[in-house]
């Protein structure tokens, strides 16, 4: 179940996920736990934001977005027990890269 739970949050980390991705992945962590559940989701948006922080072009959309991202960044380092040294070490990358382009304020 770990291994399950980690490819599926590294692929909700690179965002752009179908809703029917989604809920499947949220189905299957609800077996395991509402705080799997609740991490997944978590990690789902937090993706998404920052692929939209990066992509868009509207200052308001990116300025939301990053706040978002920060806000569920925080959430989800409450969550760490539940993470694995890899996908601890890519969220961190994910933040990371919107203060290499200077979003982060």
């Amino acid at each position: 179940m770990e291994d399950r739970f980690e490819s599926d949050a590294l692929l909700a980390l690179g965002g752009q996920l179908s809703v029917e991705e989604s809920q499947a992945m949220n189905m299957r962590d609800l077996q395991t736990s509402t705080r799997h559940a609740s991490l997944m989701r978590k990690l789902q948006i937090f993706g998404d934001s920052i692929l939209l922080s990066l992509c868009s072009r509207n200052p308001e959309t990116v300025k939301s977005r990053v706040e978002l991202a920060v806000k569920l960044y925080q959430e989800i380092v409450c969550s760490r027990d539940l993470m694995s040294l890899r996908l601890r070490t890519e969220v961190d990358k994910k933040l990371q890269l919107l203060a290499a382009k200077g979003l982060l304020w």
